[in-house]
């Protein structure tokens, strides 16, 4: 074997090992998304209102603590070594704590469990922003080469989606065996902690694979601390983030609902909650190809064209789905879902790709660092159209006059079935408009990362005068 397929293999090797990350992503973020509502409803107790107003208030939390996250993250280092690391570990430990308060489900009295489930909603939030912005700034240190960062998608959803198959998969069997039936608290308590330790695991693993260039990153960092008006400049010098960030929203607005939806159309629409495991199988088996082909299109072109590609492709495919529902086969149902989670991922898995590219983009334009704040923009826009998802699922669900073990009326089943597919193609139409304004094709990107090594390279010769 030569010295550079060694290197090749080693760098490989790192990539997927930071992309480890996304198993952390996908196990607390599917399991919130597929279950919490239908916790909330079905076995915690709450309204369908309730669950929807509680998760648009902690969506709006989440917003407005991005920003305060990334400025804390940006301006200040926790102990003498490391520059994002400590951050992000710091966020992972409030991050396991409020997932499991979440889903421990205490007996307590109606009145409390409002205040209850927002609250841990809310440690959970924290966690989640502090993770976030963390990882969003290590991804733009590890490295800058087109054809590995080409390599975020393919590896990233490897990881994510074997831990979202894992929970679509093993939840409901898990839960239902430990408790009995899937509204039995003890099973979430059990398949919480499951996630919990795994996502320990995971973080170790994460942590050596970026140390060595979080510690470099540190060593170089300039003087001068990031300040309020370098936040002011950087937005409006940063015209990528502002266009991502309206795509993006637009997406996690309507892949919100549809994910908190999935469960009830598994029960109402195909008729057995059970399926919930097939169509995370379904979604790996066809996800994954998906993943895949936008990393080798993306080593080609660029992570603009893969995602404006993918939306169109979406809209398409959503609206002939709202067209003619085809739904009376549970497997023609259950391909065609499959399918439109194959087109997804030419918009979920080159997100992170953009968005560690818009960050390099408002430090090419100003020459300050501070990828926290420019994905901290990112997902406050984001949030803020994601926090309608919470009130838009729960309105629309009692308006088709919705109650827990329900009969099906057409009422509900048109409901489910505009909230499953119809949310997405709103979403993908947004996204579509809002790239027409984002800067970043492939030459543009290539220029940018010339001058940015070369600035590098000239602020480290001058620390070691």
């Amino acid at each position: 074997m030569t010295d550079s397929s060694t290197k090749v293999k080693s760098r490989h090797g790192k990539i997927f090992a930071f992309n480890t990350a996304s198993i952390t992503s996908g196990l607390h973020g599917a399991f919130r998304m597929m279950f919490f509502f239908f916790f909330c409803t079905e076995v915690f107790g709450l309204s369908a209102m309730s669950a929807g107003v509680i998760t648009s208030i902690s969506v709006i939390f989440d917003a407005v603590s991005d920003p305060v996250g990334a400025f804390l993250v940006e301006k200040f280092r926790l102990g003498k070594k490391g520059y994002y690391l400590p951050w992000y570990v710091l966020g992972i430990g409030f991050l396991i704590i409020g997932m499991v308060l979440m889903f421990w489900g205490p007996d307590i009295a109606d009145g409390m469990k409002p205040a209850y489930m927002i609250g841990t909603y809310v440690i959970y939030t924290i966690g989640v922003t502090i993770f976030t912005v963390a990882w969003t700034s290590l991804r733009t240190i590890v490295t800058r080469k087109l054809e590995e960062r080409a390599l975020y998608p393919s590896y990233g959803a490897i990881n994510q989606l074997v831990a979202s198959m894992f929970v679509s998969i093993g939840a409901t069997p898990i839960i239902t065996a430990i408790g009995g039936s899937e509204i039995n608290v003890l099973g979430y308590r059990v398949f919480v902690m499951i996630c919990a330790a795994i996502i320990i695991l995971v973080t170790i693993v994460f942590s050596l694979s970026v140390k060595k260039e979080d510690l470099h990153t540190r060593s170089i960092e300039k003087e001068d601390k990031l300040k309020l008006k370098d936040i002011w400049l950087g937005i409006k010098s940063n015209k990528a983030i502002v266009a991502l960030a309206m795509a993006t929203g637009s997406n996690g607005w309507a892949f919100g609902i549809a994910t908190a939806v999935q469960i009830y159309f598994a029960k109402y629409i195909l008729g057995d909650v059970g399926l919930m495991s097939t169509l995370g199988i379904v979604g790996f088996a066809i996800g994954l190809p998906g993943a895949i082909v936008v990393s080798l299109i993306m080593r080609k072109t660029s992570a603009k064209f893969v995602f404006t590609m993918g939306s169109w492709a979406a809209s398409i495919f959503l609206t002939i789905l709202l067209i003619f529902r085809p739904f009376s086969s549970t497997a023609l149902a259950l391909g065609l879902i499959g399918f439109n989670g194959f087109l997804t991922q030419f918009t979920l898995q080159t997100t992170r790709v953009l968005t560690s590219d818009s960050a390099d983009y408002g430090y090419w334009k100003t020459g300050v660092r501070m990828p926290s704040v420019y994905g901290a923009i990112e997902s406050l826009i984001g949030k803020a159209m994601g926090a309608l998802s919470g009130i838009v699922t729960g309105a629309v669900l009692t308006w088709a006059g919705y109650v827990a073990d329900m009969e099906v009326t057409s009422r509900l089943s048109f409901a489910i079935i505009l909230l499953m597919f119809g949310a997405p193609l709103i979403g993908h139409i947004i996204s579509v408009i809002s790239m027409k304004f984002y800067p970043i094709d492939r030459d543009t990107y290539k220029v940018m990362m010339e001058e940015i090594d070369a600035m590098e390279s000239k602020t480290e010769a001058l620390a070691e005068e």
